[in-house]
């Protein structure tokens, strides 16, 4: 079995009940490679070996490089704003008053900082857009970076219609 997380502590928890990792866009790549060493730092403890993550990468792979920035940048920030409103990021207080969600509570008060624009396009940034070759380039280095065993792409997301994911 395989878990998300955002949080350090989540991660120990992770670590030390013997789950995997899923990686979910959650943060840079830069960042899960730091996540992988330190999960996998935390099975080592255990006398456990280490394990390779499964990936979520959204992907906009269209003839010009412009085109998949638009997709990819306009349908994250509906994704981001999905997000925003399932977790109630608006209301960093509920996750204070949850007790143990100091994490997502400091998240919260960072996103009221930003619009949806901007972090959704934080968020896009990062993933595999553009031409056939360069979304090959992209997904490469990301499965280099997260030392990745699988890669989940995803071609739909936010509002996106089937046509264009097509």
């Amino acid at each position: 079995m395989k878990v998300a997380w955002v949080s350090p502590e989540t991660l120990a928890i992770a670590a030390n009940a013997g789950l995997g990792m899923l990686l979910t866009n959650q943060k840079s790549w830069a960042e899960y490679r730091e996540d992988v060493t330190n999960f996998n730092a935390v099975r080592a403890e255990r006398g456990w070996g280490p394990v390779q993550p499964t990936v979520v990468v959204n992907v906009a792979c269209f003839d010009t490089e412009a085109e998949a920035w638009e997709t990819m940048r306009r349908h994250m920030i509906e994704a981001q704003i999905s997000v925003e409103r399932h977790y109630n990021f608006t209301d960093a207080g509920h996750f204070a008053r949850a007790g143990n969600y100091d994490f997502y509570r400091d998240f919260a008060k960072t996103l009221a900082s930003k619009t949806p624009e901007e972090v959704g396009e934080f968020n896009a940034k990062p993933q595999a857009w553009g031409t056939q070759d360069q979304c090959l380039e992209k997904l490469t280095a990301i499965q280099e970076m997260t030392s990745a065993e699988e890669l989940i792409l995803s071609f739909r997301y936010g509002g996106m219609p089937a046509e264009v994911a097509e």
